[in-house]
């Protein structure tokens, strides 16, 4: 039903909370594209070059395929994809496998940090 929902007011772009946003509080959706955007200009400032690029990577992915791709057990398939390997990912990172877990996550609040997307 919400996908349906999502079709109708032509949100296919963006996440189903934007979706819910705007049905329950007539708030405009924003795209993916735009809370990635807004993303990296916050973390440019937070995060090194070389978990930039892998951030980077992983917001290219949810741009593309939706907010699936921030759920817990796609990080292994995105280091291996992103990497080659586990253990090519925790070099080049330069990071434990806990560290790269916490950025993952952390790295996700500011794609729906209010205000953040509306300045993209």
């Amino acid at each position: 039903a919400l996908t349906e929902m999502q079709r109708l007011i032509e949100a296919g772009k963006s996440d189903l909370f934007d979706v819910l946003a705007d049905v329950r509080f007539a708030i405009p959706t924003e795209t993916r594209q735009r809370r990635a955007k807004a993303a990296q200009r916050v973390l440019a400032t937070q995060l090194p070059s070389k978990h930039r690029t892998f951030i980077d990577f992983v917001l290219s992915h949810y741009v593309d395929e939706g907010v699936e791709e921030l759920a817990p057990d796609k990080l292994p398939p995105l280091l291996e994809l992103c990497y080659g390997g586990i253990a090519d990912a925790l070099d080049e990172l330069g990071a434990d496998a806990k560290s790269i877990q916490k950025m993952f996550f952390d790295f996700q609040k500011f794609l729906y940090q209010e205000g953040v997307a509306a300045v993209a």
